[in-house]
């Protein structure tokens, strides 16, 4: 009962955009992602672990000493502890590398997020339009049916010709067909949103968005675009690589 509970009421175009972000599971992977590239962060030009050696030099394996290593002088065991130190510019080449690790990986779930987003407004969009031209559809159907219901009274009246019931009748069959293909949009749209979404027979409700365009405002945020911020990224991996 619980995903019924969660899921009751219709969605209004910011629920339904807040609900995409809230239940993604792309979203979600891409945030695993840059957590992952965080914890990794700690390891990143670190000394590598030392190497513990053992070793045993001289041992006899033939001769009249073979095998007997306490009759001579000569065999020795050897036990010692190594420790690579990389160059100091490499280390810190690494640790720019991951960080350019994390900002790739946050830039990665901010465009996820957009695609999300735009994916959602689409689909929302699209459900709201197609169900008002099915409401206009079905208003201008039912007036037309009740014209063509009173041709037969005209034709036996006198006041119509029986050609004129016959047009009324394609009409209507015309009509009909064209409701058959926005029903089947309205359910592709709605199969869309549930995609986004995760409501399995999502319903919209309040009015379609208005976008106003301020081409100032667009040319002043381009360089926060997640996906020009996702390039900046990916350069500066290829600068610490």
């Amino acid at each position: 009962a619980i995903p019924g509970i969660a899921f009751a009421g219709p969605l209004t175009f910011e629920a339904a955009l807040q609900r995409a972000r809230q239940e993604a599971p792309s979203i979600k992977a891409k945030a695993l992602g840059a957590d992952a590239a965080r914890y990794a962060r700690g390891a990143a030009g670190a000394l590598p672990d030392p190497t513990l050696g053992v070793s045993v030099e001289s041992f006899p394996i033939s001769g009249p000493l073979a095998f007997e290593p306490n009759r001579d002088d000569f065999t020795m065991a050897r036990v010692g502890v190594s420790q690579d130190i990389p160059n100091l510019a490499k280390r810190h080449a690494q640790q720019a590398r991951a960080d350019s690790d994390i900002k790739v990986a946050e830039a990665d779930t901010a465009v996820e997020a957009r695609t999300v987003e735009v994916g959602t407004a689409l689909a929302w969009i699209n459900l709201a339009y197609a169900e008002r031209r099915l409401a206009a559809l079905d208003d201008v159907l039912s007036r037309l049916e009740r014209v063509v219901g009173t041709t037969p009274g005209a034709v036996a009246s006198g006041n119509a010709r029986p050609a004129q019931t016959l047009a009324g009748q394609q009409a209507v069959a015309a009509m009909q067909d064209r409701r058959s293909e926005l029903v089947s949009n309205v359910a592709r749209a709605r199969a869309t949103l549930t995609r986004w979404t995760g409501d399995p027979a999502p319903e919209i409700a309040g009015p379609i968005p208005e976008f106003p365009v301020d081409a100032a405002k667009l040319r002043a945020g381009l360089d926060h675009h997640p996906t020009i911020e996702m390039i900046d990224a990916q350069a500066d991996q290829a600068d610490a690589d």
